[in-house]
């Protein structure tokens, strides 16, 4: 009996296609080195899942790819095992090492995860009417730790059991999940003062409310409501009130600082606005804004 499912998957390796080579495995006592041909790639693939002779005379490794599916936030691992070069796929039981290492270094995953015939599936390239018996690791976003870019890359190895050792293969891979960035405010609301240049009061704000989203670039969007109670200009006349900011970080080292021109309103108005704010203000670290008079 088979059960079809359809899956629309993003390719996030080569776009280039090549036909399935493969390459021969270690016996856990040899060190030759392995090479191996890139496999093709997929978009809106259907699944077939089939029973297959389950064996562990397995010499070659071949399709090792990832992509994301942004539908179920999940990122597919695909391998293939097959006794001879160009002969058919095999089904054996192995133990395949996945480890992710994000562009800045850090490692977010690093796990072995026990494959059987029952992680195999016929997968079709519907654009070169191909199938292929492959492997499928499923890794969630949840288990991903939070990172501070979505870009990496991930090593595959493998380990047949009763069988042969398969080397690392580095991938490109795309789409981590990211940290949030973490930035304490004053209690508010808080009064913020504009002086002119003779250190005459020109305006006072209160601003309202605060929220922060960093960036894999490093900058800041800053959205805040503030209302204007003050104009030395009188309380019909618009005026853009500014907002000094100071940033430290968790040893409290000033990592910047400026002040934010928010759009023009009278006395009594409420304001939303946005800021930006350049800088290398790093996802999943923690910062302190101090909120200052201007002049």
């Amino acid at each position: 009996m088979k059960i079809k499912k359809s899956i629309t998957l993003f390719l996030l390796c080569s776009i280039a296609l090549s036909l399935f080579a493969g390459c021969n495995g270690n016996s856990k006592n040899n060190e030759n080195s392995v090479n191996e041909t890139t496999n093709f790639s997929t978009v809106e693939t259907s699944k077939q899942q089939e029973t297959h002779k389950n064996t562990s005379n397995a010499n070659y490794i071949g399709d090792r790819s990832v992509q994301y599916d942004k539908a179920t936030q999940q990122h597919l691992v695909f391998f293939s095992f097959s006794e001879y070069e160009d002969s058919n796929y095999l089904t054996p039981d192995a133990d395949i090492h996945i480890k992710i290492v994000n562009n800045n270094g850090d490692e977010v995953y690093n796990k072995t995860t026990s494959v059987t015939v029952d992680d195999y599936a016929m997968w079709t390239n519907q654009y070169q009417d191909l199938n292929h018996l492959m492997g499928t690791v499923y890794i969630p976003d949840n288990d991903i730790t939070l990172g501070s870019t979505p870009d990496g890359t991930l090593t595959l190895s493998a380990d047949v059991a009763g069988g042969y050792s398969f080397e690392e293969k580095a991938l490109n891979i795309y789409d981590l999940p990211l940290a949030e960035i973490s930035i304490s405010t004053p209690n508010l609301p808080i009064e913020i003062n504009e002086y002119n240049y003779k250190n005459e009061l020109k305006t006072t704000i209160s601003v309202e409310e605060m929220s922060f989203e960093g960036s894999e670039y490093g900058s800041l969007t800053v959205k805040l409501k503030a209302k204007m109670l003050y104009n030395s200009e009188g309380d019909n006349k618009s005026s853009s009130p500014s907002i000094g900011y100071k940033i430290k970080d968790e040893n409290d080292i000033v990592v910047g600082s400026g002040s934010m021109i928010l759009n023009a309103i009278k006395v009594g108005e409420t304001v939303s606005d946005t800021s930006y704010i350049n800088g290398d203000y790093v996802l999943g670290k923690k910062y302190t804004m101090e909120l200052l008079d201007t002049e």
